[in-house]
């Protein structure tokens, strides 16, 4: 759980971690009476989606397929750009592995079954999917 309260001085709570948890994961919080653009969680949640959003034109244009997977994730973009790092969280936000993909595929043999919240970056972008792994 999330708790941000009464910090008047606190005006931008669009911060990573807080942004994965609250809009990605859709985990419980608790964010009230701080300044104009954290007062509340539909606040921290709009930015944290303007956020998003901006990195990118048109998130549609990166998959990951196939989503559920079993052993490998094979990452299509546009425009053949190539990903430069890999970041992969677990529900909890724990950082389960970071790397950069061999010509866009990703081995996830390892990992445990469940959802996984990928950050994908770019020379040109960074966006964040969801993951389900059998």
């Amino acid at each position: 759980m999330v708790v941000i309260v009464y910090n008047t001085s606190l005006s931008s709570c669009a911060v990573q971690n807080i942004c994965d948890y609250l809009v990605v994961l859709h985990g419980s919080s608790t964010i009230q009476a701080n300044a104009l653009g954290c007062r509340n969680e539909s606040e921290v949640e709009a930015e944290c989606e303007e956020v998003t959003t901006s990195e990118i034109n048109n998130q549609n244009e990166i998959s990951l397929f196939p989503n559920p997977a079993r052993n490998k994730v094979v990452i299509t973009t546009p425009d053949e750009v190539i990903i430069e790092d890999a970041i992969v969280y677990s529900q909890t936000g724990q950082k389960v592995y970071q790397g950069k993909p061999v010509n866009n595929n990703l081995d996830i043999s390892t990992f445990q079954p469940g959802m996984y919240i990928i950050e994908l970056v770019s020379d040109q972008w960074k966006i964040r999917k969801k993951l389900m792994v059998q």
